[in-house]
């Protein structure tokens, strides 16, 4: 559809806010929920199923239970391990950890089922984080809004595919693919929740030459009491995998789930 699409013709934009734009989202959240600290795979007693193959037990507070690699990632806000000795080992069945949130650390491919063939072998995530309140979502909702006023200020608009669409801020002193942009799916074209499409933005990194990078930044809920926050450099990820690769993340994190271990949220959005 890209050579069907007009560009809408840029003109110069106000400066408003452009130096806040892109702040870091998934960094501010980790601001904003603590310090964190790693697990390691517990053994578990035949009574609570045996044998975890290397998986920890891992709960958010919104009550949503998944099965990770017990090494390589980092949770966030973390209360501590209870001392009851009646319980089995923390990250175990009937035990499980409980987090507000889970940090996987740069490039770490912890949640992919095959390592040896990934589906994106050069494009794992820089930062990946999932957590169990809707912070993300307010990112969104901003960028949702930025992609609308950049786009009746004057920004470089086209529409990449039957799915996303793309406003870049014209910087004429930089090759067109290092321009600061901001994505939005179609309406109706992608999953939304609570009918908000799918929003990014990408940021120049390093130099100013074809050779340099941008940084790309996506923020979501994808189910009630899970949201998403990730990082991708656009070298390895171009614009036009943008999509494919979501898809596939979401697939892996969900692939993750526990839902047999699940709890009901209590009052407050904290589980029971």
């Amino acid at each position: 559809m890209t050579g069907s699409q007009p560009r809408s013709r840029p003109r110069p934009i106000r400066r408003t806010a452009l130096a806040g734009v892109f702040f870091g989202a998934c960094i501010a959240a980790i601001l904003a929920i603590g310090g964190g600290a790693s697990a390691d795979a517990p053994v578990c007693p035949e009574n609570t199923g045996g044998d975890t193959g290397g998986k920890v037990l891992v709960r958010l507070v919104s009550g949503l239970a998944f099965w990770f690699d017990g090494s390589g990632y980092m949770l966030r806000g973390s209360p501590l391990p209870s001392d009851d000795p009646n319980l089995p080992p923390e990250g175990c069945p009937g035990n499980p950890i409980i987090t507000r949130g889970i940090s996987f650390p740069y490039r770490y491919n912890a949640l992919l089922e095959d390592r040896r063939a990934p589906r994106f072998p050069e494009g794992r995530p820089d930062l990946l984080q999932i957590f169990g309140h809707d912070g993300p979502v307010n990112i969104q909702r901003g960028d949702l809004k930025l992609f609308d006023h950049f786009k009746a200020e004057g920004a470089e608009c086209e529409v990449l595919s039957d799915v996303l669409e793309v406003c870049r801020i014209v910087s004429r002193s930089l090759p067109r693919r290092r321009w600061n942009a901001l994505y939005r799916a179609l309406p109706g074209a992608y999953f939304e929740h609570e009918g908000l499409p799918f929003a990014g933005k990408c940021i120049r990194s390093g130099g100013g030459d074809e050779l340099g990078s941008r940084i790309c930044e996506f923020d979501y809920m994808l189910m009630d009491g899970l949201s998403v926050c990730y990082r991708i450099d656009d070298r390895k990820i171009p614009e036009d995998q943008f999509i494919a690769f979501d898809r596939e993340l979401r697939r892996q994190i969900l692939a993750a789930r526990a839902p047999e271990h699940d709890v009901r949220p209590a009052t407050g959005g904290a589980a029971e």
